[in-house]
C-alpha cells in the first residue's frame, strides 16, 4: 500500500513539473512570465520542445581513416603571382623565378603538388614550394602556367596562363667597336 501511494504521488509529481503552461503578464514594469496564474495574465502553451542530439565522438586513433574515401579538396584560385603576364626578364642563364599562391594553400598532407608547365610541357614536377625556377630556357616568348595535381596525377585545378619575353645576352650581338678618331 505504502508503494501504491509512492509511486501515485510521484506520478502526479512529474505530471506537474511537466506542465506547459506558462502566463504571461504585461505592466508598466515590462512583461513578467510565470508558471501560475494571476489576474490580468495571458495563458501561453508552450509547445514540445525539440531536442538536438548528441554528437557521437569516435576514438578512432590517428591513421585509422586510412581506408576512408578521399574528400576532394577545391582549390578557389591558383595564379602565378611573378613574373607578371606580359613582362620582359632578362636572364643569361635562361632561368624565370616563378611565384605562385593558391587559396586554400596547398595540401601536401593529401599528396597534392604544384607542377610549372612551360610552354604547354610540364617542366618541374614533384614541388611542394611556392616559388620555383624555369631553368635553360632560350631567349624569347614563353607561356607559363602552374597547375596542382593530386597524389594518382589527376590535374586539379590550373592557373591562367603568363606570357613572358625572355632576354639573354648573346655574343653575336655584340656592339662592334666603333672606329678610331679619324686624324
Amino acid at each position: 500500500m505504502l508503494v501504491q501511494a509512492l509511486v501515485v504521488g510521484l506520478l502526479t509529481f512529474c505530471t506537474v513539473a511537466d506542465a506547459r503552461d506558462v502566463f504571461r503578464t504585461d505592466d508598466q514594469s515590462g512583461t513578467e512570465y510565470s508558471d501560475t496564474e494571476s489576474p490580468g495574465a495571458t495563458r501561453i502553451t508552450i509547445e514540445e520542445s525539440v531536442n538536438e542530439p548528441i554528437p557521437q565522438w569516435s576514438s578512432a586513433q590517428p591513421g585509422a581513416d586510412q581506408n576512408l574515401p578521399e574528400v576532394p579538396i577545391l582549390y578557389e584560385s591558383l595564379e602565378i603571382t611573378s613574373p607578371s603576364n606580359r613582362e620582359t626578364v632578362r636572364s643569361n642563364s635562361g632561368d624565370i623565378p616563378v611565384t605562385i599562391k593558391s587559396k586554400p594553400s596547398l595540401q601536401t598532407a593529401h599528396g597534392h603538388e604544384l607542377r610549372i608547365v612551360v610552354d604547354g610541357t610540364v617542366q618541374v614536377t614533384s614541388g611542394i614550394n611556392a616559388t620555383y625556377q624555369a631553368s635553360t630556357l632560350d631567349r624569347g616568348t614563353h607561356t607559363l602556367a602552374v597547375a596542382i595535381f593530386d597524389r594518382v596525377g589527376v590535374e586539379l585545378i590550373r592557373s591562367a596562363p603568363v606570357v613572358v619575353y625572355l632576354h639573354r645576352h648573346s655574343l653575336k650581338f655584340r656592339k662592334k667597336p666603333s672606329p678610331p678618331p679619324k686624324k
